[in-house]
């Protein structure tokens, strides 16, 4: 059993995120694995100098999920596969209810992971494809996927000296995320794709996203 802490302060003149997350997990190399993942942001717009016709607006955003992961190896090859089911709940909600009302979003996760470990080499490649469901109620974050609808919904916050309450409601999404990646003493490169489907639109319903990661390990070692 053990548990995951991280807490983070951006704060520029009056400009202001804290994010915090936290995981209770039982975590096993092999077998079964449970992980209870919460997740808070708030974050701080307005008040300066140069925006004071603004609204000063302060978000919420929380997250609280279950995840169920199962890992088991080839006996023949130093191969693992790993099949888990993610569930969330997400919500959001302003300090000034006059601006604009709350939301809430679910989204669930099943995916399927196939990684080749050399253990002399401090090494593995690693192949991930997921499929996904979200669906959000009035539900947005300022911080960054597309699901959240953070660039039209936070930008129309800070029209100035208005109440809001944009229209932007009901949002479903089908998803599909593939990725391959090759980890070398604690340094981790990878490519991912990412595919987005709105059954709701009759027109432009599909989103594609492509890109390149880095990620260091506690252990990663430059030489």
């Amino acid at each position: 059993m053990g548990t995951r802490h991280q807490f983070r302060i951006i704060n520029i003149q009056k400009r202001k995120t804290e994010w915090a997350g936290h995981d209770f997990y039982k975590d096993n190399e092999l077998g079964w694995q449970l992980s209870l993942p919460i997740h808070f942001i708030a974050s701080h717009r307005g008040g300066e100098l140069k925006t004071i016709d603004t609204n000063t607006v302060t978000t919420f955003n929380e997250r609280i999920g279950l995840q169920i992961k199962h890992s088991f190896a080839n006996a023949l090859h130093p191969t693992f596969h790993t099949i888990r089911f993610d569930m969330s709940v997400y919500d959001y909600h302003l300090e000034d209810h006059d601006l604009d009302r709350p939301g809430q979003a679910f989204y669930s996760t099943l995916s399927y992971e196939w990684m080749h470990w050399n253990k002399q080499q401090m090494a593995d490649w690693a192949v991930r494809a997921a499929v996904g469901f979200w669906h959000g109620n009035h539900y947005f974050s300022a911080f960054g996927d597309p699901r959240f609808w953070s660039h039209t919904a936070y930008a129309s916050l800070h029209v100035p000296q208005s109440t809001i309450n944009a229209g932007y409601s009901i949002y479903n999404l089908l998803t599909f995320t593939l990725s391959a990646e090759h980890e070398f003493k604690g340094l981790n490169l990878g490519l991912q794709f990412d595919a987005c489907y709105n059954p709701d639109r009759s027109k432009n319903n599909t989103d594609f996203l492509f890109g390149f990661y880095m990620r260091f390990k506690e252990r990663f070692l430059l030489f």
